[in-house]
């Protein structure tokens, strides 16, 4: 009987625990230290903290030195308008509400070190299924996505991965920088942390990229590096320029022309790292990456 019991209190207690999918997000950053956390989804689980998937609420612990990262609605809770709320929970393991295939919810990853980049792997192999394989991890604030951009960007050029397409990438911090539109990809906590905040959602493919996006992700910015100019290979896009503007590492922005070539000339700026922005008449904008020697 004592041994009926005890293997009954072992089925349910994997029933209790186990999900339907999930995958580990493995962090390291540029000192060495490492951290990771899991997301996954069930029929069963809700968006918040789930006893019943072994997750564990952490939001009265202090961030440890060296990398922590957290799933979290802290930053979510802190710009809610008009009035912040209070945010409710902190998590290194978060099992979603299953929402196949396009309508996850969306949830905020913070990261705290003192020594960027970070550098994100997993296991690619785990987003080949109808349900997931348009998983994304983004720097981009949910709301403007996928035609903004964000503080990674103009650091790093980092603004989306789609888990499916690789297994790693490399990207710096989200902290807001005095010429963004919005500060929300950032916050000081309670213990006087900098937290750079991203988002990671479950979904299908078809959440990534409208027609129209598919064309803009082939302009070609060429040469680059460069030492005098750029031009701007606008392929099959059917749409109409309103203002490019070539902005610095710090976010410093001027505004540029084209010439009849579709080249930028750089020949008086200085070496290093700059972003093309390009903003069309329909309200979408692309940003390019470009090396000045």
């Amino acid at each position: 009987m004592k041994n009926t019991l005890f293997l009954l209190f072992l089925c349910l207690s994997y029933i209790s625990s186990a999900q339907e999918f999930s995958v580990e997000l493995f962090f390291q950053d540029a000192a060495g230290n490492q951290d990771s956390v899991i997301l996954g989804y069930d029929d069963n689980a809700t968006d918040d903290i789930d006893a019943a998937f072994n997750e564990v609420n952490i939001i009265t612990t202090p961030y440890t030195t060296g990398l922590d990262v957290r799933i979290s609605d802290e930053l979510k809770a802190r710009i809610t308008y008009p009035i912040p709320l209070t945010p409710t929970y902190h998590t290194k393991k978060q099992i979603f509400r299953k929402d196949c295939p396009t309508d996850f919810t969306i949830h905020a990853i913070d990261i705290v070190t003192d020594h960027w980049p970070v550098t994100l792997t997993w296991d690619n192999s785990l987003f080949n299924d109808a349900c997931r394989n348009g998983t994304v991890f983004t720097s981009i604030s949910p709301g403007g996505w996928w035609d903004t951009s964000s503080p990674s960007d103009f650091s790093s050029g980092f603004w989306r991965v789609q888990l499916l397409n690789q297994t790693q990438v490399v990207f710096d911090d989200n902290t807001y920088y005095t010429g963004a539109s919005t500060p929300n990809y950032s916050y000081t906590s309670d213990d006087n942390r900098v937290v750079s905040v991203f988002w990671f959602t479950f979904g299908n493919e078809s959440q990534l990229l409208s027609t129209e996006e598919e064309k803009l992700s082939n302009v070609v910015v060429y040469p680059n590096p460069t030492s005098d100019e750029v031009k701007i290979d606008l392929g099959t896009i059917n749409l109409e320029v309103d203002t490019i503007a070539l902005l610095d590492i710090h976010g410093k922005r001027s505004n540029v022309t084209l010439d009849k070539n579709n080249v930028i000339q750089l020949k008086q700026r200085k070496s290093g790292i700059y972003f093309v922005k390009i903003r069309f008449k329909n309200g979408q904008t692309l940003l390019r990456k470009i090396i000045k020697k």
